[in-house]
């Protein structure tokens, strides 16, 4: 599957930028404990509209739970977050979903037994989208998944194969417009370049990019790799223990001697 960019007749219509400057996703002094574990405390990140967010950290820093956070898996002990100024705290996933997060995992979770293009279909019920009358449901379904498997660029050749059959990479992409299927404008991302030769990754990162931009997506990114944040991010956070390390530009956060100290004295994946 080669990265080259999106075509441009297949996209979506780009998401609206926010007014005024105003983020899209604030998560306001988020705390999660898991009995008497704090997996997360006072944790609070402002992710602006069309951006690269990347969190970032040792393993057990609390990544993951953030991500699970956001998108509703898991419901914070303390704290609130917002999407486009709209509390989303106490909204279930399925809800989440309806008002534009969509989200990818470090191991990818499609249906194995299922066709490529059905896996992608799946995108547009999770999203609880109406507008298409459902005698034409159907057909409308099949057309919008070409459509997203032409812009993660997996050959027609393959829509009917089982997921199962592909390559990682290949699964990765289905699992991308899946979640592109849903219409998101803010997509989460779980180690997007895990389990994947090295030699992969670049031309897959700078393809999220593409994508990303073309689209008009903001992303909230989880990753080991500095290489990687540093070629992808506009904004980085760092967690450490479970608190925010620090946070700001791609630059700022990735030169911050605090920062090399953590991922050295940790032994986090640089590569």
């Amino acid at each position: 599957m080669s990265m080259t960019s999106p075509a441009e007749p297949t996209q979506p219509a780009p998401a609206a930028a926010e007014p005024d400057g105003a983020p899209l996703l604030e998560v306001v002094e988020i705390t999660k404990a898991f009995g008497g574990l704090i997996a997360l405390s006072d944790v609070s990140i402002t992710v602006p509209p069309l951006a690269v967010y990347s969190v970032i950290g040792p393993n057990g820093s609390g990544k993951t739970t953030l991500l699970n956070i956001v998108n509703g898996v898991l419901r914070p002990t303390a704290g609130g977050i917002k999407l486009r100024g709209r509390p989303i705290e106490r909204m279930k996933p399925h809800e989440r979903a309806k008002l534009g997060i969509a989200r990818t995992f470090q191991h990818p979770r499609a249906f194995g037994g299922m066709t490529v293009l059905d896996n992608v279909r799946v995108g547009d019920h999770v999203s609880g989208d109406r507008r298409v009358r459902l005698t034409a449901r159907h057909a409308h379904e099949e057309e919008e998944a070409r459509r997203m498997l032409d812009i993660v660029q997996l050959p027609r050749r393959k829509e009917l194969l089982r997921v199962h059959s592909l390559s990682l990479r290949e699964q990765r992409a289905v699992e991308l417009a899946r979640a592109l299927m849903m219409r998101p404008q803010l997509l989460l991302m779980d180690e997007p370049v895990s389990g994947m030769d090295p030699a992969e990754r670049p031309a897959w990162i700078r393809y999220i990019r593409e994508v990303q931009t073309s689209l008009g997506l903001t992303v909230v990114l989880v990753e080991h790799s500095m290489k990687v944040v540093a070629e992808i991010s506009d904004w980085v956070v760092v967690l450490s223990s479970g608190h925010v390390l620090t946070q700001g530009t791609a630059d700022e956060v990735l030169n911050d001697p605090r920062v090399r100290s953590v991922y050295i004295g940790r032994g986090t994946k640089n590569a």
